[in-house]
């Protein structure tokens, strides 16, 4: 109740400030978003799914020895070393659990985090292509309203860290293609001074640079998403194909350059891999767990 009493009243001050309609009903929108995401979290809290605890339990085996399980989640492999999850969210809920010491809630928190990131970012994006705020509100309500989104987050599971982290990819995507293949940015023209407009050689080789480290940051987000989860490949194979097809020129240094930084978060899965079960990449999903020699799982009879 604190939590939708705070909403509302920053909700109320927005809406005072607002100049136009539409970004009257856009803070009416995202209040609403706010204020249910919240209440059902509230409803849903304490409902943690296998998942939520295989993560935990995952964040817990880091500096130990990672990826030893108690806990069996697949029959694949006769092992009891996790190959379910890759690391990136576990890391991050093993943070969350140092700061706010809620043990297997603390991705609750982590995840309202990432929400309200997800959140300024779909704001900032229609905010600068469309001028406008309305759409990310729809859509922001659309994402808070949803009842799969709100498991995930109280159930402190991945998939709003993913879903942010293919955001900032398309994101950074179209800039890299509205802003600096075809140099064609309102921003550029607007803001750029008399003194920058003398210096057209300088802007050119920043421009040089900044697609550079704008591919490399590309790279180094979808390849945290694949650590995220293992079904992000499909981002990442997206990724570099549309820099390969968006870059102009040196289209190969311009793929060798993302993958090298997206190879980054995935080196520690991939030492993992090698190191316990001689495989560079292994999971128990998309059929790479035959890359070994799978073992029937014992069955167990109970007694009634």
């Amino acid at each position: 109740l604190f939590s939708v009493g705070w909403i509302l009243c920053v909700g109320i001050g927005l809406y005072r400030v607002a100049d136009t309609c539409d970004e009257r009903v856009s803070v009416l929108l995202l209040c609403l978003g706010c204020c249910f995401i919240t209440l059902i979290g509230w409803h849903k809290i304490g409902y943690f799914n296998p998942d939520a605890i295989y993560y935990y339990l995952i964040s817990q085996s880091i500096g130990n020895d990672f990826g030893h399980m108690s806990l069996i989640r697949q029959y694949v492999l006769n092992t009891d070393y996790n190959i379910s999850f890759p690391y990136f969210y576990p890391l991050l809920l093993l943070f969350a659990d140092l700061i706010f010491d809620l043990g297997l809630a603390s991705g609750i928190p982590l995840n309202g985090i990432i929400f309200l990131f997800t959140c300024l970012l779909i704001l900032h994006a229609s905010k600068q292509y469309t001028g406008k705020i309305w759409p990310a509100a729809l859509l922001l309500f659309a994402l808070s309203t949803s009842k799969s989104y709100i498991q995930e987050i109280v159930t402190s599971c991945s998939i709003p860290l993913c879903l942010l982290l293919t955001l900032c990819c398309v994101y950074l995507l179209i800039d890299y293609y509205l802003f600096v293949c075809q140099n064609t940015t309102d921003s550029i023209q607007k803001n750029t001074s008399e003194y920058e407009k003398k210096c057209e050689k300088v802007l050119k080789r920043f421009f040089c640079k900044h697609t550079l480290l704008q591919i490399a940051l590309i790279g180094l987000l979808a390849g945290s998403a694949v650590a995220t989860r293992f079904d992000a490949m499909l981002l990442l194979l997206f990724v570099a194909l549309s820099i390969f097809i968006l870059s102009k020129e040196s289209r190969i240094k311009s793929i060798a350059i993302c993958i090298a930084f997206a190879l980054i978060p995935l080196l520690p899965w991939i030492i993992y891999s090698l190191v316990h079960f001689g495989s560079l990449w292994m999971t128990d999903n998309a059929g790479t767990m035959f890359l070994v020699t799978p073992e029937p799982p014992h069955r167990v009879a109970l007694d009634s």
